[in-house]
């Protein structure tokens, strides 16, 4: 990198609920296939599409994100949402950071499977021109339409930016069924994480998480 260029730093958004190995390795294809410096996981506050008792305490999902990420040392915690008492917007989020970081130039990265819904997203014509986008497709998984919906160009634009990442199929939502189930979960999520989770039993025991973690 260049003395005129600004670092390249991933935006990667998400409930994080719990954080697991897929979002590590999606986090790792977009250091490598966008040639980023830094990917900084922005775990949601209150997210306006998953509110509800699915959602684990804001506490526990920091703290089990910070276990994770501590043996990396190019993922970072960016706690802003997570630390709003208001719900999250990414365009909310966008405006912030770019506002506090005018020496970064942010990508936000995206799954294929979000790339085609990113038209429905909150004034998502006011977001695109605010950072790059870092479409991530799963090998297997269809391309998008080129148009996706969106204004002017953007859609074709976006479907050329989009590469394929590893297949890695795991998702939170499986997790926290196998924990409810007693099924084993330690293969799914990194060790600290799974650490994490057996010492605060009442986790993903219920589909209720209502508990905080001790100080």
């Amino acid at each position: 990198m260049s003395a005129t260029e600004r670092p390249q730093i991933g935006l990667f958004g998400g409930s994080f609920n719990p954080v697991h190995l897929g979002h590590l390795v999606v986090a790792g294809d977009a250091l490598d296939l966008f040639g980023l410096d830094e990917v900084w996981f922005l775990p949601l506050g209150r997210p306006p599409h998953k509110p509800g008792p699915a959602l684990a305490p804001a506490p526990h999902r920091r703290a089990m994100l910070e276990a994770a990420l501590a043996p990396h040392p190019r993922f970072r915690l960016c706690a802003h949402e997570i630390d709003r008492e208001d719900t999250s917007f990414t365009l909310h989020t966008l405006q912030a950071l770019t506002s506090a970081h005018r020496d970064l130039q942010f990508r936000f990265i995206i799954g294929g499977d979000s790339l085609r819904d990113l038209h429905l997203w909150f004034r998502i014509g006011d977001l695109l021109p605010l950072a790059d986008f870092a479409p991530i497709a799963r090998p297997g998984v269809a391309a998008p339409a080129a148009d996706l919906g969106l204004p002017g160009d953007w859609g074709l634009r976006l479907s050329r930016e989009e590469r394929t990442g590893h297949l890695c199929d795991i998702s939170a939502s499986e997790v926290r069924e196998r924990i409810r189930a007693g099924r084993p979960f330690r293969h799914l999520v990194p060790a600290p994480v799974a650490d994490y989770i057996e010492a605060h039993p009442d986790l993903y025991r219920t589909e209720t998480a209502s508990s905080t973690p001790t100080p």
